[in-house]
């Protein structure tokens, strides 16, 4: 089957350079006797050079008009004027902490002017508004937010420990795990915009359900990463499993999603019940062997790796995945998955790595979502 990779393709600036000279030759010209270092190949040269980087711009332009092969900036064009479906930008990690005061001290901050940190990631996070702690307080909880945004500020339960603001005797955790969001991914948007065209029916197919269900701006402002259709019965009811980036939502979120779909795109005679996932906690325990040729330390690929671990077990599918025996996340893929993180933009490569912890496929029911729990990496330098 042709797809449109093999109708278009960018030139480098050598294979340019190959085409004009070949193109001349055909028509005559002495190419053969125009030495390196001349002005005629020198002129071709520098041509090719300049011309070159507009073949990828071609390129891209010719895939701009097709959802598969659209990417970045040009992939937001066609979602947002064929389908409707802007692209979900990132989100700052927010959740409450809970403050002890065990001495003396009164102590009263603005928004933002109080600030904490995980000291294994180093991510601070800072008050969203206001309040005052009391001498001898304890179990004052506030909203914090991460000061930077997307996924890497996500901090598992209790890590979240010290403080940057200087107030003494004060003591702080973060009873429950929170969870900042990346921008949509490209893989993401797309299937938005093919669940977008299921919200047109009126026969009320499962994607109109997962589209309004993943769509904040519909659903009421609910962060939606998950969804799980149960198959419909024949009484005209179906239930869909929904989860965030943190695994279960709150009864209050799931209310509001089930509001959108009640007002979106549920059709008369037919009942759609939206339920929370529930967790199911996957620990990952590995050890990895990296040569020292990529100029880095043990820590700085630990600190990597299980960062990169913590978010792909946050986007795990309800329910799993589907191959003949039922839901599972494959040992396999978990332990494919350690070779994908990445420091900056620049892959750590492996030599090779040995899984430990989960000791084979975990079994992943319809209603649940998978979590990350503990991940632990031992990193080892090999000399190359």
């Amino acid at each position: 089957m042709t797809n449109l990779e093999d109708l278009v393709k960018a030139l480098s600036e050598a294979e340019l350079r190959k085409f004009l000279l070949t193109t001349l030759a055909l028509l005559g010209f002495p190419t053969a006797s125009w030495h390196l270092g001349g002005v005629y190949r020198t002129i071709i040269a520098l041509f090719a050079k300049v011309c070159a980087p507009f073949t990828n711009l071609q390129v891209a332009l010719a895939k701009s008009g097709f959802l598969d092969y659209a990417t970045e900036k040009l992939l937001d064009v066609v979602a947002e004027q064929v389908y409707g479906v802007p692209r979900e930008q990132a989100r700052f990690a927010v959740g409450p902490l809970t403050l002890n005061n065990t001495a003396g001290g009164l102590f009263t901050f603005n928004a933002e002017e109080f600030r904490v940190f995980n000291p294994v990631s180093k991510k601070v996070y800072r008050n969203k508004v206001g309040f005052t702690l009391n001498p001898l307080q304890t179990g004052l909880v506030i909203e914090i937010e991460a000061v930077e945004v997307g996924s890497a500020s996500s901090s598992e339960a209790d890590t979240i420990t010290e403080l940057e603001t200087v107030a003494n005797g004060v003591e702080v955790t973060n009873a429950i795990a929170i969870f900042g969001v990346d921008k949509e991914t490209d893989g993401s948007l797309r299937e938005r915009c093919r669940l977008k065209l299921g919200s047109f029916s009126p026969n009320g197919p499962a994607d109109a359900y997962a589209y309004v269900a993943r769509t904040p701006s519909i659903n009421g402002g609910v962060v939606v990463n998950r969804t799980n259709p149960v198959p419909d019965s024949d009484t005209g009811e179906s239930t869909l499993y929904v989860a965030g980036p943190s695994g279960a939502i709150l009864p209050s979120d799931v209310a509001k999603i089930q509001d959108a779909c009640d007002v979106t795109c549920t059709p008369l005679g037919f009942d759609c019940t939206i339920a929370s996932a529930t967790n199911l906690v996957i620990d990952v325990e590995a050890t990895v062997w990296f040569p020292s040729s990529l100029n880095l330390t043990p820590a700085d690929v630990k600190t990597a790796i299980e960062a990169h671990m913590t978010a792909w077990l946050a986007g795990l599918p309800i329910g799993g995945y589907f191959i003949t025996l039922g839901g599972r996340i494959y040992e396999d893929a978990i332990e494919g998955e350690l070779r994908n993180a990445k420091i900056g933009d620049t892959p750590i490569t492996l030599i090779t790595t040995s899984l430990l912890e989960p000791a084979g496929n975990v079994v992943v029911a319809d209603n649940e979502v998978p979590v990350p729990g503990t991940v632990t990496i031992t990193a080892i330098q090999v000399t190359t």
